[in-house]
């Protein structure tokens, strides 16, 4: 992944363009000082940066992604439309570093823009999970058959994520990925890329099999392709042992629905019953295997 590495806040890969505001800004971000000349050199990137050419993927309900070089990308909100004074504020937060498939940390922020590692250094060559209801089905079905030719591999990536970020938390505030939305997620070349800030949230362990589970699993497309995807992350939320009691009691008529959605030919409370059991035996992963062998 495009991690950042803490001494020098350079990602990890070795892209074709690094731009001199992109150098500057890593300088403020290791000493956590901006200047002036920073902030009015990123009132002109916005100037310049801010149009379709440059955007990435398609507008979320509270802003748009714009690529700024191969190594950085800056989102604006739809509220913020001033480009006047921008002052720099370097948010970046270690505990948030180092995961397999997040790339949306914000590293700074101007004003009310943020500064984000760029997930992939051509803004064409990915694939973004289209959301059913709003893009269409058609949309849907395409991407999420890109999807379905991703290894096994990637979405156990993705549940690991899932479950160490359950691990951090501070007091009662527990952080959560944006899956409610679809285009959070992206297929980039072989790899599943998962962006967008991370948010905060009171409830306990949030990132469970619904949250895993409600961005691959639509209506519409070829039920036979969500099946296949379902038996993979399946496979990879048991293999975490992702949290299922939450979406048991509180959000049961949903994951019904998605099993509907995906031609399970078995129901949710049957599945979350059974699953239960099964992790409680050594042989666990075999009889989530022959389990799913038969739906």
């Amino acid at each position: 992944m495009n991690s950042i590495n803490q001494n020098n806040y350079t990602p990890s890969f070795c892209a074709y363009y690094k731009s001199s505001f992109a150098r500057r800004l890593e300088k403020a971000l290791t000493t956590g000082q901006g200047s002036q000349e920073l902030e009015d050199e990123f009132v002109r990137i916005l100037q310049t940066k801010k149009n379709k050419r440059t955007q990435m993927g398609t507008p979320g309900m509270y802003g748009s992604v714009y690529r700024l070089d191969d190594y950085y990308v800056f989102k604006t909100y739809h509220v913020d439309r001033d480009l006047g004074t921008h002052p720099f504020k370097k948010v970046f937060d270690e505990r948030f570093q180092g995961f397999k498939t997040y790339v949306g940390n914000v590293l700074a922020r101007f004003g009310k823009i943020e500064i984000i590692a760029n997930a992939t250094r051509d803004k064409r060559k990915f694939v973004e999970l289209a959301r059913a209801s709003e893009q269409g089905v058609e949309a849907y079905a395409k991407s999420l058959r890109e999807f379905a030719s991703l290894p096994q591999k990637q979405f156990d990536m993705l549940a690991q994520d899932f479950s160490r970020l359950n691990g951090i938390r501070d007091g009662s505030i527990n952080y959560t990925f944006d899956t409610h939305n679809p285009n959070n997620l992206l297929k980039i070349g072989k790899s599943i890329k998962l962006v967008d800030e991370i948010s905060i949230t009171p409830c306990r362990e949030p990132n469970d099999i619904y949250a895993f589970l409600r961005a691959f699993i639509q209506e519409g497309g070829d039920v036979d392709t969500k099946k296949a995807v379902f038996k993979k992350c399946i496979l990879a939320s048991e293999k975490e042992k992702l949290p299922m009691d939450d979406a048991h009691k509180y959000l049961s008529a949903y994951m019904e629905e998605i099993f509907q959605n995906a031609g399970v030919n078995d129901n949710f409370e049957n599945f979350y019953q059974k699953m239960i059991e099964f992790r409680t035996q050594k042989n666990h992963m075999q009889l989530v295997q022959q389990y799913l062998e038969n739906i």
